[in-house]
């Protein structure tokens, strides 16, 4: 099957789900964007940005491990090659609670665009407050390994 419409079977399956739970919590929606300090092996650096969307599904995937759901877009930014990426991505995450403040998160997904295939990430969320946080995070696709710094807002 073509990652494209791999992508947009898996994109519809999970918003489908989260569409069908027994009730839609628009409290669990979040929006967000940031820069990524983007590498390719020997083309070089770049910095870049990306837009996110995510849904706290609420279901817990074991004790204090909780579920999540994220779409997004990512411009790497011209490497010292002159090269660039840029595409679409959908990937599943989860969050440990380390305190009150604190979260660890893992990721793991697919990667739509120039950088075609898995995307694997860990990293650390700060509540800011109830609404906002801050995220950093070590994203491996197949070519671009980045370091990321994202801004997060929990519509309400």
């Amino acid at each position: 099957m073509k990652p494209n419409r791999l992508f947009f079977l898996l994109t519809l399956f999970v918003f489908s789900n989260v569409q069908a739970a027994d009730k839609f919590e628009r409290d669990n929606v979040y929006v967000g964007g940031g820069i990524g300090f983007n590498s390719v092996g020997k083309g070089g650096d770049s910095i870049g940005f990306q837009f996110l969307a995510g849904y706290d599904l609420e279901f817990p995937l074991a004790d204090g491990v909780n579920s999540l759901v994220e779409v997004g877009y990512m411009d790497s930014g011209s490497f010292d090659n002159g090269g660039k990426a840029t595409g679409f991505w959908g990937t599943g995450l989860a969050t440990y609670r380390i305190n009150k403040e604190i979260l660890a998160l893992g990721r793991i997904g697919l990667d739509i665009g120039d950088d075609s295939g898995l995307m694997l990430g860990f990293g650390a969320d700060y509540k800011l407050d109830k609404l906002k946080s801050v995220r950093g995070e070590i994203v491996k696709r197949d070519s671009i390994d980045s370091i990321q710094f994202n801004f997060t807002y929990k519509l309400n």
